[in-house]
């Protein structure tokens, strides 16, 4: 069970923090071009937003025909048809690169690109894009942290367990020892059987995982973007090689504790 919490936790914290990533590169503004504008000053414009390098990812320039194009697509109907006309207007799709944005930066980009010869308007999600990058950042600094505590609760508890089966054949260990056993011939045994253990756990594990992913995708279909089989594999090999190493550390340690131990403090 503690291993299923592990992975579980594992698996939602790594998708979600795909899915924010996923969000965070699809951030951007829009940039509406006067009709007026001439090509030679939309390329100019388009070249100083790629310039900023360390705010913006890619710049697409989309042509009126393009947009309506689109819209068209999305709506079913040809406007252009009825008016006579097309009253869209070019644009330039800026994607910004949220990692290294800060606030003040990215208002003073698009404050310099809304006030640029040739700029009909700027639209964009204020909110969202300031904030977008320092949520990422902290959220990813917070599921670290519940990962890292969990996994540290983990290990307290499956060593505690561990330790307690362990401490009642202490005497029958120390009665091996003392008739001219080896620490491996007594060792072998009870780390065959850790390693069982571990691998047994961790496989039970798993089948608890895939069923509530299964159950998860079959009540919300939309999650099957979500987890992603590589991301299911990889949570696996490291639920196997937790369960594996836990049980045959601890197993370890407290089988080395007892033996070398003299037969009165055991008492």
């Amino acid at each position: 069970m503690v291993l299923y919490v592990l992975g579980g936790f594992g698996l939602f914290f790594w998708s979600a923090y795909n899915v924010s990533k996923e969000v965070q590169s699809n951030m951007k503004f829009e940039v509406f071009i006067d009709d007026n504008a001439s090509d030679e000053k939309i390329k100019n414009l388009q070249n100083d937003l790629r310039n900023n390098t360390n705010l913006v990812r890619e710049v697409h320039f989309i042509s009126k025909d393009e947009a309506a194009q689109s819209f068209i697509l999305e709506f079913g109907e040809d406007f252009t048809e009825v008016l006579q006309y097309n009253p869209l207007k070019a644009s330039l799709e800026v994607f910004v690169n949220n990692e290294y944005t800060n606030d003040e930066e990215m208002q003073a980009l698009i404050l310099k690109t809304e006030q640029s010869e040739g700029v009909y308007e700027v639209k964009y999600a204020k909110p969202v894009l300031q904030n977008m990058g320092s949520l990422l950042r902290n959220l990813s600094i917070v599921f670290l942290i519940l990962i890292l505590l969990l996994l540290i609760i983990s290990l307290g508890l499956i060593d505690n367990s561990i330790r307690l089966s362990f401490y009642s054949q202490r005497f029958l260990m120390k009665s091996m020892q003392l008739v001219g056993a080896t620490k491996w011939f007594i060792l072998r045994p009870y780390l065959s059987k850790a390693f069982t253990q571990g691998l047994l756990g961790a496989l039970i594990a798993i089948t608890l995982i895939t069923s509530s992913v299964f159950l998860v995708t079959k009540v919300f279909p939309v999650t099957r973007e979500v987890f992603n089989p590589i991301h299911l594999a990889v949570i696996y090999v490291g639920i196997i090689l937790t369960g594996i190493m836990i049980t045959l550390s601890s197993s370890l340690i407290v089988m080395r504790k007892y033996l070398g131990k003299s037969a009165y403090k055991l008492y």
